[in-house]
């Protein structure tokens, strides 16, 4: 007779080993890793979670076999070790580094791309060198390699090769921006021809987000420049824009009544 209900035959330590080796595979979501098939090469070793092997840091694979990369003067292995990168203060020409030739009133990028420098602060690039930008009175440089070299300065306008001041009107302000009129009018106002006009609200309304325009309150309609209060029919309520009505539920529109479904 066994003790405490045991069954004869049953080992408790394999049983156990069977469940973790169960719960490893539920947990990680692959198999266990069988062992090499095959021999691992020189400068290589086995993957951590598939059969198979791979090469060393500094190796690449051809075949079945790890040589070292051939990694250029001036140069060094990449973040993964597969690969080269040029030291800063040069750029990669086929399979070699060559020296970034920065010209005059310019300074390295760090860029591996390109020409690997750019002009300084008041400088532009122009072919392979860089050349001072020209300013004009009242105005600033773009720094930009493209496009206009300067921009008028906040309160002028661009006028052919000069920057002339913005003249705003009466109830308005500058935008200091380079197009347009470089002015806009103050809210309550909008603009007719070069003058900024009062915006006229009528009763019952209010000036709208842009501030040049008004629209009617909730419960009245606009109507050319006044708002008429709705007259909300039997069976109705106002809808979403609050200037306008629809039928309740179970009622359709009849012109301007509200009739329920089947209603002659």
């Amino acid at each position: 007779m066994t003790g405490h209900g045991r069954k004869p035959g049953v080992q408790r330590p394999a049983a156990l080993a069977l469940v973790v080796a169960s719960l490893a595979v539920l947990v990680t979501g692959a198999a266990p890793v069988q062992a090499a098939t095959s021999d691992v090469p020189a400068n290589a070793h086995e993957q951590r979670f598939t059969a198979g092997w791979e090469c060393d840091r500094g190796y690449m694979r051809r075949g079945q076999a790890c040589v070292a990369i051939d990694v250029p003067e001036n140069a060094y292995l990449d973040s993964l070790g597969f690969g080269w990168k040029c030291r800063r203060g040069y750029l990669r020409r086929g399979n070699a580094c060559v020296a970034i030739d920065v010209p005059p009133n310019a300074y390295l990028t760090g860029s591996s791309y390109g020409r690997g420098w750019a002009c300084e602060r008041g400088y532009r690039t122009a072919g392979g060198t860089c050349v001072r930008i020209e300013v004009l009175e009242h105005a600033h440089p773009t720094y930009r390699s493209f496009g206009p070299n300067w921009v008028c300065n906040p309160g002028y306008l661009r006028s052919g090769r000069a920057c002339v001041a913005v003249e705003a009107p009466a109830n308005a302000y500058l935008t200091y921006q380079s197009l347009g009129a470089g002015w806009a009018c103050e809210r309550g106002y909008r603009q007719e021809s070069d003058e900024c006009v009062a915006v006229r609200v009528p009763e019952n309304a209010f000036l709208t987000t842009s501030g040049d325009d008004w629209d009617c309150r909730r419960g009245f309609r606009k109507e050319r420049q006044a708002c008429i209060a709705i007259d909300l029919p039997d069976n109705a309520h106002l809808d979403f824009t609050g200037n306008d009505w629809e039928c309740n539920r179970g009622y359709s529109q009849r012109g301007n009544r509200c009739v329920s479904y089947g209603a002659g």
